[in-house]
């Protein structure tokens, strides 16, 4: 009775340190009282088949202090609750920490049956734990003549004292007669489509990748399959075969503050350009860097650095088709504006730099208009040059300054050019996508003003329907809207968990893939694939902590794309074959959801097929 009393009093002074003492002790137990731990061997009698040498209730002693902490440390050691076991013999000490006696206040005639009593109760909490399952796969059996309608009832659900102290494993298995552990195949009726899941087939460490939704910092180039990531003030390229290559040092921006805000590959050639925060635009070869790495005595340097008259970050930059030895190309700029620029490359040049004076603006040989919110001609002139020797030809690299435009008011999140590079799609922080008409130029045509709720970033034209353009919203607005860009008809829109990062189609197949930032803590997902127009999800990426996805990139055969994410890595997934070769143009009933504009946009419905994937 005495010792009954003050185990009980133990007990409740316990109770009362879990429940608001200083110094509780959380989810190990130290205390245990006669009945739990009797109760306890119950349920080992159901769970192990070695029951003869397990002691009956009647005769089982109870520990007042039980061994969690000894028991957390085995497990740490050996990683395996089999070696515990094999620790354990009876032969063995007693665990440091144990204080067992009897009625008669012996502890050495009954010690190997103490043993196997602290052995049991290390395998209920194991068992507990899910380390003694070695049939993870459940399976529900087939009874046609019950069928659970919901799963939150319990009426199926019976207790009883001996289940009380039941280990959840164990009680899991018993509670339903309908739910048992089976080696055999799950029979149940799977949907006829689900969500396949992915991984990624590679996975890239990039320290320093900042955390910003505004910042473009990865690019895939299509000429030499080489990958861009801008680290704060530094610029890599990773290559299969040399893998990681420093282009620009910390230094280069870092003197000045800056830091690398987009990363951008010329789709036509090796070169590449940086935009930094504080408006520098600097253009790079890769053959530069890439060719040698082999030979640690070359140094690639920059081909020609521009500064923006604004002096604000550029966030996004689009290529056009090249003519000649001219690239053309755009920015998109904190400022909410928009420029044309164009590279010009010319060789066997007489004049030094040394006769060029940068404190006095160039004047281009074109002539050229501006916009009137330009003020100053001399900022808008400021041109860079630069010589490099190719093949014994000495070359003269210029930047020039085509046109600048007021696109938004506020910030440009994305840009996006159709395949004729006739429309421009450019996506604010103020809520909205403006689509261009950019024939002429220097004179841009405002077409549409296409809304959101929140900031647009993700912004793709469709390269197998012309006028087909995708657009996603920020954390307050989550929703993919599909237009038709000439008319600004909201064709569809779906409604997601998350912030639209980015779009990007599929050149074989009528798929477009989301990737998303703030999304669904419980349930995170980094990307989904979409059927088109039936916006049927047909693949996602979950992930078991919620990342942020800040970017993404197709790769040059538009099989894979190359994601950023917030947890400083470049993620690299294959999301279709190539099997199939790229839609031209799609003829098809349905695209545009209207007979109108499919008339429009040249689709007769008389011809349409149903080939199309």
């Amino acid at each position: 009775m005495t010792k009954t009393k003050i185990t009980n009093s133990i007990l409740n002074n316990n109770n009362k340190k879990r429940m608001g003492g200083k110094n509780t002790d959380r989810y190990i137990p130290y205390i245990a009282s006669h009945k739990a731990y009797k109760n306890t061997t119950t349920t080992i009698n159901l769970q192990f088949n070695d029951t003869k040498d397990s002691p009956s209730n009647s005769d089982s002693s109870s520990p007042i202090r039980l061994s969690s902490p000894e028991f957390f440390h085995d497990l740490r050691n050996t990683g395996h609750y089999q070696a515990i076991d094999a620790s354990l013999s009876p032969n063995t000490t007693h665990p440091v920490g144990i204080d067992v006696t009897d009625d008669n206040g012996s502890t050495s005639a009954n010690n190997n049956k103490k043993l196997k009593l602290d052995q049991q109760h290390k395998n209920v909490i194991a068992e507990s734990l899910g380390f003694l399952n070695f049939k993870r796969v459940y399976t529900f059996t087939d009874n046609k003549d019950k069928i659970i309608q919901d799963s939150q009832s319990n009426d199926h659900f019976n207790s009883g004292e001996s289940m009380t102290h039941m280990s959840p494993m164990s009680l899991f298995g018993k509670s339903d007669p309908h739910f048992e552990r089976s080696s055999t195949p799950m029979k149940t009726n799977r949907p006829a489509t689900r969500i396949k899941s992915h991984v990624p087939y590679r996975v890239l460490d990039a320290p320093n990748l900042r955390n910003d939704f505004y910042s473009n910092l990865i690019c895939w180039s299509k000429i030499t399959n080489n990958v861009i990531v801008g680290l704060g003030s530094n610029v890599y390229i990773w290559s299969d075969v040399q893998g990681a290559v420093q282009v620009m040092e910390h230094d280069y921006l870092g003197k000045h503050n800056d830091y690398v805000t987009c990363v951008s590959f010329c789709p036509f050639n090796s070169f590449f350009l940086v935009g930094s925060k504080q408006g520098r635009l600097i253009l790079f070869n890769q053959d530069d860097f890439v060719g040698q790495f082999n030979n640690k005595t070359l140094k690639g340097e920059p081909l020609v650095e521009y500064k923006t008259s604004t002096y604000r970050g550029i966030g996004c930059i689009e290529w056009f088709q090249s003519l000649d030895d001219e690239y053309k190309f755009i920015i998109g700029e904190e400022s909410g504006e928009i420029t044309f620029f164009k590279i010009k490359i010319k060789s066997n040049v007489d004049k030094k730099m040394s006769d060029y004076d940068n404190n006095q603006p160039t004047q281009l040989n074109d002539n050229l208009d501006y916009s009137l919110n330009t003020t100053k001609l001399h900022d808008l002139n400021e041109l860079s040059e630069e010589e490099s020797s190719n093949n014994g030809k000495r070359l003269l690299y210029k930047i020039n300054l085509i046109h600048k435009f007021r696109a938004q008011t506020q910030q440009i999140c994305g840009i996006s050019l159709n395949e004729k590079c006739n429309l421009i799609a450019v996506g604010g922080n103020d809520n909205s996508c403006s689509v261009w008409d950019i024939k002429d130029k220097k004179n841009p045509t405002l077409l549409q003003t296409l809304k959101h709720n929140a900031a647009v970033k993700a912004i793709a034209f469709c390269p197998w329907s012309r006028s087909l353009l995708a657009t996603g919203g920020g954390s307050k607005d989550r929703t993919i809207k599909f237009w038709h860009a000439q008319s600004g008809t909201l064709v569809k829109k779906i409604k997601t968990k998350g912030q639209i990062t980015s779009l990007i189609w599929s050149a074989r197949y009528k798929q477009v893939v989301a990737t998303f930032g703030f999304g669904d803590v419980e349930n995170p997902v980094l990307l989904m694939l979409f059927s088109y127009p039936k916006l049927n999800p047909i693949l996602q990426v979950k992930t078991p902590t919620p990342i942020r996805v800040l970017s993404a990139v197709a790769s040059p055969d538009i099989t894979s794309i190359c994601i950023a994410a917030n947890d400083e890595t470049i993620r690299f997934y294959k999301l279709w074959d190539d099997y199939e070769s790229e839609i031209k143009e799609v003829q098809e009933k349905g695209v545009y959801g209207s007979n109108l504009i499919e008339y429009i946009e040249g689709i007769d419905s008389s011809n349409c097929t149903s080939t199309i994937r």
